[in-house]
């Protein structure tokens, strides 16, 4: 049986990467550390990840085509790998290719446990096909049928935030923090904030931090917002009432 090692040496200097390397005098075996670097072997090195890691090259160095092409065949071999068709998803946008970004976004949906990369890929899409107006539009028609509508909608009030449209942001954050997540509940926050109302403002940063304790900025706002309010900067402990004896 042939060593995966050359398949994947096969790989790498028929590309156009690797022709690029070898015209400016890398050596070979330096370039693809086959000559004694490999203490261990993943056999998935010689399927998705080398059509990957190709295909990431070739679209870095302005080799749209030939990136697809990897892109596409790793995909083939491993749908579950998002992130071959994040890097397809960027390079087909950057070069305006609409239909393979299209295809792109239909392939993470299927594929997407969460939502949440391919409803910023539709967003990003349909603002690059219509303006940021469409891409309000379209989210807006995906809630009503995305059987993942909890990312549609995180997305779509994120756009919201952006397009100034607080009311319509706070309403899905307000649904989304009702749901148990954290960032629904820290936007709320900011919103409160902005409008001046430190007090419900506190209420929602201190929810965030209930749903994710782990989110530094979160803490920061709400020590910023005890602090404006002459508020104690730790709370007291349970029971006892903050007094001492």
């Amino acid at each position: 049986m042939r060593d995966p090692r050359a398949h994947v040496a096969d790989l790498v200097l028929s590309s156009a990467i690797g022709q690029l390397f070898l015209s400016l005098g890398f050596d070979a075996a330096e370039l693809l550390g086959v000559s004694g670097a490999f203490t261990s072997f993943d056999p998935d090195v010689q399927g998705y990840k080398a059509l990957h890691n190709l295909g990431g090259l070739c679209v870095g160095m302005g080799e749209y085509v030939e990136g697809k092409g990897h892109l596409l065949k790793a995909l083939e071999q491993a749908p579950h790998h998002l992130h071959s068709a994040e890097v397809l998803f960027d390079a087909a946008m950057a070069t305006g290719d609409l239909i393979t970004a299209r295809q792109t976004i239909d392939h993470a949906r299927r594929q997407s446990r969460n939502g949440l990369v391919w409803a910023e890929m539709l967003s990003r899409h349909a603002h690059l096909v219509g303006g940021p107006q469409n891409a309000l539009e379209t989210l807006r028609m995906e809630l009503g049928r995305a059987s993942q509508a909890k990312s549609v909608r995180l997305v779509l009030a994120r756009r919201l935030i952006e397009a100034g449209l607080d009311d319509e942001a706070a309403y899905n954050f307000g649904l989304l923090e009702r749901s148990g997540i954290a960032e629904g509940a820290y936007a709320l926050g900011v919103l409160s904030a902005r409008r001046g109302q430190m007090e419900e403002a506190l209420g929602f940063f201190e929810r965030a931090r209930e749903l994710n304790p782990s989110h530094e900025e979160t803490g920061r706002q709400i020590a910023a917002i005890r602090r404006l309010l002459g508020l104690s900067l730790e709370e007291p402990p349970d029971g006892d009432g903050g007094k001492q004896d």
